[in-house]
């Protein structure tokens, strides 16, 4: 969208001041902090919240940031021309046809073109309304930050699986970005990383990478600069003693050759030995002289100090890789942190500093015992690369305990010596078996797996948030806990879904909007039970060991079905509980108490009264039958009568009917067969299409075959013998709501190679209006109706008795010997040539029997002869009569 003319104006502190201008439209700057009321769920709360509290942002004039709306061309297109202090001018966006005259952004449109930055997403088209993708956002601040050099001088290289699709003026940009941290990858079911370049950018994207922008520009500025350049320096990335005369020294890229004498140490531990490390080209293995425990020993290459220190150690201790502080050292000289992270087994591990740990080099570090992670209440942690039996969290902030790569058999949430909730997220390739949660927690499943999670008695009266896709079973026996389903937090997770949720106790449920429940099972005897949010939950089922249940539907709550089998009482919200469809198991007894229920009454006579007058079916209408048939279902069910407290309940049944009649006919009247290419009704040789339902009815639909042999219920055709052809009746049965109407379908199968004719060919039209023969006659091509028959004497009264044959060819008169045969009967009908109409093709036949609406009629006409050689020619005609 920007040309370099226009890229090298912008200035990165007014750059700044616009962008937040894009997330504060009808807000004020400087306001009050507030409390925005939907950014809960959203991945860059804290970001969100920390440019509130600083004044930066207060919200929209409602209290809320709608974190994921989506930003426009037409609001990019204001910032590059504010932030280059363009002049607005409206007359250079003349030239496309979907920017308005009257848009508040026309000025801004015309003053790229004028400055020659855009010309458009064509010729004639600027597409003001299309989205801001993620590629186009980074671009703009990576070009704000002054990076745009740095990431033309870098290998585009970043590890992101989608980086081709990544367009080629933004690869650069994108690349960089990743590699210095500004924005992170999207997770893969594979493990791998992507991007999605083109999907809209959402303003919660652009708040997270603003107060990144603001906070930590120098240090992403100092990273780029950095990787700009040492690419081509070879250097030090790391050292760390592997025993006490081993040191391991890792490069930042391949090195081609070891020399000993490049290494050197001060406080006089010597180095006797260099070489690189086994299947590795960036690790050198040195051998030193014995190491002093705990002394600090700086390492410099070529004479040269690296900037990286080795601590002495006792013994080996195996593995490799760097440590975190905050552990109790061990024996040997290792804290828990280094330990965890340099591989190896062991028994049980604490790790109480915040950090990344566990081996960065993809091997495994395993714990037969237990590994406690204690960061305290602010810290975070992301456990990678760790196999073990046992693990307890016993503290943590709410972003998050992250689980990557790590199998976990037993999984212990125990935070109680902290007011917060701790957050527990599992990542690609994390595998818990079970989850055990014995205080608040937020646990949130992007990828693998928690296993079948369990709230036991720890977490009483605590409150639990589900996130993510979880498929393993929950089950609550921690009575009066509250369990939230909410949106996860984690970029490009996907809308929370759980499963199964299962009640051995007391407890409050709320899914909030956008959130799925699945099943909700209630197994504790007299469970008082709660729900709400605006999230559906799918079923809710009181089990028989559930007997004496409470169940309170809140206002606004969206239970989709409850299936009760054992006596319960309802209580809460009568609009909730009239929406909800029940299912009652034989001889259970539900109760309410008396204002419920006559709220209820109330909610189904106004529920049957917006019904109205309908005429012809329509899903709204159907939709409000339904609604205004479960509301006053369920309020019989609580003890009200139909008539007498339901004084409409005659019209909600009318209703019913009339809309099933209505969907029927219209499914009949749309109903159609779908014939191959080239196929018609007269003329099949190829399977059919037989539709089983109608998408705006929701009616079913099956098929019988009058000849299975040649088109079998399904559809699928077996042609007749080679120049014959067979026609078959398909009945077809339209059911709705346990009725059902009937629509016939005759079509004709012909075999292999053309059909032998009788006669040359022979079309069919009718003389009245009232036509007797219509386009449902078979043979040939339908000819034109209303031929013009003046000249043919036809009686006033008896225009339907007549059927009008016309012929390709022209035929001999006269016509005595002719004889006509219907379905096997012989008649002698008056027969004669129309006069006037074109040369003797067409024949005027007059009936001598009645004939039966609905029936097909085979009509044989023998002894015709041909005018041209006088050759005798049959025809045999099919016509179905109305």
């Amino acid at each position: 969208m920007l040309s370099k003319k226009g890229r090298s104006k912008i200035s990165s502190v007014l750059v700044f001041v616009l962008l937040f201008s894009m997330l504060v439209p009808a807000m004020a700057f400087g306001a009050a902090a507030v409390q925005l009321k939907d950014i809960a769920d959203s991945y860059a709360q804290k970001e969100i919240q920390a440019l509130v509290d600083s004044g930066i942002i207060s919200g929209y004039e409602d209290g809320t940031f709608q974190p994921r709306k989506a930003m426009t061309r037409a609001e990019l297109a204001k910032i590059i021309v504010l932030s280059q202090g363009l002049k607005e001018n409206a007359d250079k966006a003349s030239a496309f046809t979907d920017v308005d005259k009257n848009s508040w952004y026309r000025g801004y449109v015309g003053a790229l073109v004028d400055s020659k930055i855009t010309e458009g997403t064509s010729a004639t088209t600027f597409s003001p309304d299309a989205k801001v993708t993620r590629e186009e956002l980074v671009v703009f601040f990576i070009r704000a930050m002054g990076l745009e050099e740095a990431a033309g001088k870098l290998a585009v290289d970043a590890k992101l699986s989608d980086l081709k699709q990544v367009s080629s003026w933004a690869q650069a940009h994108v690349s960089l970005a990743f590699k210095i941290g500004f924005v992170n990858g999207i997770d893969n079911a594979d493990g791998s990383l992507k991007f999605s370049p083109k999907d809209s950018a959402e303003r919660q994207a652009l708040a997270r990478l603003a107060y990144e922008f603001k906070t930590n520009k120098s240090k992403f500025v100092d990273k780029a600069k950095e990787l700009a350049n040492v690419v081509t320096e070879l250097a030090v990335s790391s050292a760390s003693a592997v025993s006490n005369t081993s040191v391991e020294v890792t490069f930042n890229k391949e090195i081609s050759s070891v020399d000993k004498a490049d290494f050197t140490f001060d406080n006089d531990l010597t180095v006797t030995k260099a070489e690189l490390k086994a299947e590795s080209k960036t690790v050198v293995v040195l051998t030193t002289s014995s190491q002093t425990v705990d002394k600090v020993y700086k390492l410099s290459y070529k004479g040269k100090d690296t900037g990286v220190t080795v601590t002495g150690v006792s013994t080996a201790v195996g593995g490799g890789g760097g440590g975190g502080g905050g552990s109790k050292r061990s024996q040997n000289g290792l804290t828990d942190d280094q330990k965890i992270s340099r591989g190896g087994t062991y028994t049980d591990l604490t790790i109480k500093s915040s950090g990344i740990i566990g081996p960065a080099d993809g091997t495994t570090t395993t714990i037969t015992g237990t590994l406690t992670l204690d960061p305290g209440a602010t810290g975070e942690i992301t456990l990678q690369n760790v196999d073990a039996a046992n693990v307890v969290v016993a503290s943590g902030s709410e972003n998050s305990i992250k689980l990557l790569k790590s199998k976990i058999k037993s999984l212990k949430v125990a935070a109680n010596n902290q007011t917060n909730k701790v957050r527990i997220v599992s990542l690609t390739g994390a595998s818990v078996t079970e989850t055990a949660v014995e205080s608040q927690v937020i646990i949130e499943s992007v990828a693998g797996s928690l296993g079948n999670i369990t709230v036991g008695a720890g977490a009483a009266g605590k409150d639990i948030e589900l996130r993510g896709t979880i498929t393993g079973s929950v089950y609550v026996a921690a009575a009066g806990a509250k369990i939230t389903i909410a949106a996860p937090k984690e970029e490009g997770a996907q809308p929370t879904s759980i499963s199964t949720l299962k009640l051995g106790s007391n407890a409050t449920v709320t899914a909030n909007e956008g959130t799925t429940l699945g099943t909700v099972s209630i197994v504790a005897p007299g469970a008082d039970v709660a729900f709400g949010g605006a999230g559906s939950i799918q079923s809710v089922t009181v089990t028989k060991e559930a007997a004496g249940s409470t169940l309170t539907l809140g206002k606004g709550s969206n239970v989709q079905g409850l299936t009760l089998n054992a006596d319960v009482k309802l209580a809460g919200d009568a609009a909730a509980i009239g929406a909800v469809k029940i299912d009652l198991a034989e001889g259970v007894k539900v109760t309410a108490d008396d204002s419920v229920k006559a709220d209820l009454v109330k909610a189904a006579i106004a529920a049957i009264e917006a019904i109205g007058d309908f005429q012809e079916y329509t899903a709204e209408k159907e939709a409000l039958i339904v609604k205004a048939d479960i509301v006053t279902s369920n309020a019989i069910l609580l003890g009200a009568k139909a008539y007498d407290d339901i004084t409409n309940y005659g019209v909600l049944k009318a209703a019913k009917e009339n809309i099933v009649t209505y969907a029927l006919s219209l499914t009949a009247q749309n109903l159609k067969i779908g014939f191959a290419e080239g196929d018609s009704v007269s003329s099949v040789t190829k399977n059919l299409t037989l539709p089983t339902s109608d998408k705006i009815t929701g009616a079913t639909i099956t098929w019988k075959s009058s000849n299975p042999d040649v088109i079998s219920n399904d559809g699928e055709v077996t042609r007749p013998e080679a120049g014959t052809f067979t026609y078959v009746n398909l009945i077809a049965t339209i059911a709705k709501n346990e009725r059902t109407t009937n629509k016939l379908f005759d079509v004709r199968v012909v075999g292999e190679g053309p059909v032998i004719p009788s006669v040359t060919t022979v079309t069919y039209v009718t003389y009245a209006k009232q036509a007797s023969v219509t386009g449902l006659v078979y043979g040939g091509n339908p000819g034109p109706n209303n031929v013009a028959v003046q000249a043919f004497p036809i009686p006033v009264g008896h225009e339907t008795d007549y059927l009008i044959i016309g012929f390709s060819d022209a035929l001999q008169a006269p016509l005595s010997g002719v004889t006509v045969t219907t379905n096997g009967s012989t008649e002698q009908p008056s027969i004669d040539f129309v006069n006037g109409v074109t040369n003797n093709t067409y024949l005027a036949l007059k009936y001598t029997n009645s004939r039966v609406t609905g029936v097909t009629y085979e009509i044989q006409i023998s002894g015709l002869k041909r005018a041209s050689d006088g050759v005798a020619v049959t025809a045999t005609v099919y016509v179905r009569q109305n």
